[in-house]
């Protein structure tokens, strides 16, 4: 989720600095910039730890190794309060088209959320939907794969 976003305000700052628009910005596991405001806010990293063991994704074993949790935690923390804080203004989009990959069961991006996307950008797109949680990618990489290959080559840019 924290990729995609950082992937819309990147082609965003690239298509203003640069006057060009982006080949494709492929979107995630994430909710579209303007369905985000409303983010949980953690109490403790205890807490923080319960909801990344919600989403699955990360090695149990990183959750539970204090020495593991002092290398890693800071940088989850760190994602996860840009995400709480960020507002992005709904007027502003981009003109790349977007390809958004969200999954049926993912507690943190509904379809109609991620569906979104394409709200915010007039170079259109469409949306791919998995089975699967949060961390679809991992099971379904061979698919994620062809979506993209596919979009490339229809773009011409491979």
């Amino acid at each position: 989720s924290m990729g995609a976003v950082l992937a819309f305000e990147v082609t965003r700052r690239y298509e203003t600095l640069a006057g060009r628009q982006a080949v494709t910005v492929f979107a995630s596991g994430s909710r579209a910039p303007s369905h985000y405001g409303d983010e949980r806010q953690y109490k403790d990293d205890t807490d923080l730890i319960e909801v990344m063991r919600d989403l699955g994704g990360t090695d149990p074993r990183v959750l539970t190794d204090p020495d593991l949790l002092v290398t890693f935690l800071p940088a989850f923390r760190n994602d996860y309060r840009a995400l709480q804080a960020y507002h992005r203004n709904t007027d502003i989009g981009i003109s790349a088209p977007v390809v958004v990959m969200t999954a049926t069961d993912d507690p943190k991006t509904s379809e109609a959320s991620a569906r979104a996307w394409l709200e915010h950008t007039t170079g259109g797109g469409e949306v791919h939907t998995f089975t699967g949680g949060h961390f679809f990618l991992e099971k379904q990489s061979q698919r994620v794969i062809e979506i993209v290959a596919a979009t490339l080559r229809a773009s011409e840019w491979i």
